[in-house]
């Protein structure tokens, strides 16, 4: 299926679903156009460029308080909204690349106090230097790797796909839910250590 092109969107493709999808929010409309139909990739970078300023894109970006965290920090804590806002983000098709989502990312973890205790990376070969860096500094590395890459440096290896969006979705998910688990099984355990009146317990970081 081939369409013609002008305005501010694609023109009709004959096809009422995809004409209905084509009629909403350019998060939406760039990914139809890259995967339903033949629209040029050219076009298809230009649609998708529209996410940062038009439709849900913005309005969500615009809901980050100035110290860089999304939700209240009473009802959600910010270390989670940031995540799964920044996930969100991703989805809808924010461009990586570009000023505002850098400024996004770097006001959410502005505040890290130190090095993390592990590192999560999707392409290993791409981001080698990253690898390096943590072995450096003794930061384990939990790592996607596929059959085209070595997995040298890496503590915890998950062979997998790299190079598929929705394989690294579900990486990137499962991993943060792993992290967001074991967070609620740590606090659990303090609170019941504080119950059961022991005098030691583990302290928990919002920041971790």
């Amino acid at each position: 299926m081939t369409l013609t092109h002008g305005g501010a969107r694609p023109r009709s493709s004959n096809d009422p679903v995809i004409d209905w999808l084509l009629d909403t929010d350019p998060s939406i409309r760039w990914q139809v156009m890259r995967d339903l139909t033949d629209t040029p990739a050219e076009i298809v970078a230009a649609e998708r460029s529209r996410v940062a300023s038009q439709g849900w894109g913005p309005r969500l970006l615009d809901q980050q308080r100035s110290d860089g965290h999304w939700g209240d920090g009473v009802t959600t804590p910010p270390w989670w909204s940031n995540l799964y806002t920044l996930l969100f983000l991703r989805d809808l098709g924010l461009d990586p690349m570009s000023a505002r989502d850098r400024r996004v990312v770097h006001m959410a973890i502005k505040d890290m106090t130190g090095v993390p205790d592990a590192i999560f990376v999707v392409d290993v070969g791409y981001h080698k230097g990253v690898i390096n860096e943590a072995a450096k500094l003794g930061i384990p590395v939990i790592g996607v790797v596929d059959t085209n890459h070595s997995p040298e440096g890496v503590a915890y290896v998950i062979p997998g796909n790299d190079d598929s969006a929705r394989a690294i979705a579900l990486y990137v998910r499962g991993v943060a839910d792993a992290v967001l688990e074991g967070r609620v099984h740590a606090l659990n355990e303090v609170v019941d250590a504080v119950k059961n009146g022991d005098d030691e317990f583990v302290e928990v970081s919002e920041q971790a």
